[in-house]
């Protein structure tokens, strides 16, 4: 797909060379052969009084065609730009989707086929207690991970269609304590977790919303953080915002890239041989929730290593 986009992008833009090419040829070819008629004209008519008259209107009209002619080169450069601009970002924009198609793929297969092994294998075996509640417990781990896929494909959607948030008073301190806690059970298991909140923040908002929020922040940061690093999350109000902050021990975000990872299915490196999990709707649902919400989110770098995905929120007046 990508060797036939890049294919009809040189042919286009050889044809437009070309279109270009041949405008300035003819325009130079009309213009001489004008030249050359009035040339020949003065040669036989040199006392003839409308010569003056008739060469002054040749050089009325060929100022006219020049100028219509700048006017077509104009539109037609840019008409060529702009066509030029729209094939890059459907190439782009293909890339993004396949990308997406393999992640998806990938993510949906994957809990699937744990939980039919885990099944198989509850089944086929004769297990112990303990390793029956092993086998359960690792089971809803997985299925919380493929509901969580789920929800931010429709939460997307969703997002994209503007539809609007049931927002209220939310005590955005108690969302974060009682949401992060599950989370560090179901996300976090191989990591150390700090939670760290100042009481009574509160915000104006939708708690569903917000809750996807955290879980696509803390997510990110388990897909990128060591096992047995730390991932922490704060919450605390800042001059007349509210702050949370979700902290990783990853390789960080270079500057030129920080933009980007907020954009939908966009992903740093290749699909096909990247080692981390993701879809790329992560990080976009979480900007466009902060934007919903009259909040920004940035990045900043981790003291030790590592990025901190910061969200502001405005504090809800009391």
């Amino acid at each position: 797909m990508e060797q036939k986009q890049r294919r009809t992008r040189i042919i286009f833009q050889l044809l437009g060379f070309y279109v270009l090419f041949q405008f300035f040829w003819w325009a130079f070819h009309i213009i001489q052969l004008h030249g050359e008629i009035f040339a020949l004209q003065h040669q036989l008519n040199v006392d003839d009084p409308a010569y003056m008259a008739a060469y002054e209107l040749y050089q009325k009209k060929v100022w006219m065609v020049a100028g219509e002619g700048a006017v077509f080169m104009l539109l037609l450069i840019v008409g060529m730009w702009r066509i030029a601009a729209t094939m890059k970002k459907e190439a782009a924009l293909t890339k993004q989707e396949r990308n997406f198609t393999l992640a998806i793929t990938h993510e949906l297969k994957t809990p699937v086929a744990t939980l039919r092994l885990f099944l198989e294998t509850m089944q086929s075996r004769e297990l112990t207690k303990d390793q029956q509640e092993k086998i359960l417990s690792d089971a809803v781990n997985e299925t919380h991970r493929l509901d969580h896929l789920v929800e931010n494909i429709l939460l997307s959607k969703r997002l994209e269609q503007k539809a609007d948030a049931q927002k209220g008073v939310v005590n955005l301190s108690r969302v974060v304590e009682e949401r992060a806690m599950k989370l560090k059970h179901v996300l976090c298991a191989d990591h150390l977790f700090s939670l760290k909140v100042v009481g009574d923040c509160v915000v104006n908002g939708d708690q569903l919303e917000l809750e996807s929020l955290l879980t696509n922040l803390i997510d990110n940061a388990r897909k990128y953080t060591p096992s047995g690093s730390e991932i922490e999350v704060n919450v605390f109000p800042r001059n007349n915002e509210i702050i949370l902050a979700v902290g990783d021990r990853g390789p960080g975000i270079p500057k030129e890239e920080r933009m980007n990872v907020f954009k939908k299915f966009y992903r740093v490196g290749n699909e096909d041989t990247r080692n981390s999990k993701g879809t790329g709707l992560g990080l976009y649902i979480v900007s466009r929730i902060a934007h919903q919400h009259n909040g920004t989110v940035g990045i900043l770098e981790r003291p030790g290593g590592g990025a901190i995905f910061e969200v502001a929120f405005p504090k809800n007046a009391k």
